[in-house]
């Protein structure tokens, strides 16, 4: 993502990034409430990502399964699963484009009484960390809002040790089709019936296809909400 590309997302996603659909506040708004109310909206917010929005979320996506390992998550938004995965035993670095997500994810992690680590990104297809650093990475509903997608994965699977497990949820072509979206919509930046300043669908192969080109194992597929999101968790050989 280029440097504009990132102040453009940023400008976005600032003003629509929301605690959960169903309360319509902000992330920065949260930041200038009394601590208590932001307990409250927290724990609402949680309750509604695993529990109402999706029953199988932590199951699928494999949560509670990290203890004593490195995970790093790409595009944490407050914190919801980065703070899940630390509760866990997990150690946690949370990597996020917009500044507001993080100081959230910390005082999320605060409330929660865990140590969750935090990295402002200028460009998240580079990522600054060496090479095997961690033990699973981890995005959810991220890489599909990023033009360079592929190249995101790419840096991604870099970081992770042999042996290392990655963790994807990317919006699913197949379902666009279902759903009566175009050509144009799937594929290209159009806003109309999507979310963010750009977004784009994958197919199942496409999404195997760059993993396999990575040298990452397939351990799992799947799909979430009714086949609208790709579940893939990967290897790295």
């Amino acid at each position: 993502m280029t440097d504009n590309g990132v102040e453009n997302a940023r400008k976005y996603w600032n003003k629509t990034v929301y605690i959960a659909s169903e309360m319509g506040i902000t992330t920065t708004e949260l930041l200038t409430m009394d601590v208590e109310k932001v307990r409250e909206i927290l724990a609402r917010g949680r309750n509604f990502r695993y529990y109402i929005f999706e029953p199988k979320f932590m199951e699928v996506m494999r949560l509670e399964q990290h203890r004593g390992k490195s995970v790093m998550e790409v595009g944490s938004g407050v914190g919801y699963d980065a703070v899940t995965m630390a509760r866990s035993g997990a150690k946690v670095m949370a990597v996020d484009i917009i500044k507001d997500n993080l100081e959230a994810v910390k005082l999320n992690a605060k409330l929660n009484e865990v140590e969750v680590n935090t990295y402002l990104s200028d460009d998240d297809s580079k990522l600054p960390f060496q090479d095997g650093t961690f033990d699973v990475v981890y995005s959810w509903g991220v890489i599909h809002h990023i033009p360079n997608g592929p190249e995101v994965i790419k840096d991604m699977v870099r970081v992770l040790k042999s042996g290392g497990l990655i963790s994807l949820m990317v919006y699913n072509e197949i379902w666009a089709w279902w759903h009566g979206l175009t050509l144009q919509e799937i594929k290209d930046e159009i806003p109309s019936r999507k979310e963010g300043p750009y977004s784009r669908f994958y197919t199942m192969i496409e999404l195997l296809k760059i993993l396999d080109t990575l040298r990452c194992k397939i351990d799992y597929v799947g799909v979430l909400k009714e086949g609208r999101y790709l579940i893939v968790h990967a290897i790295k050989r």
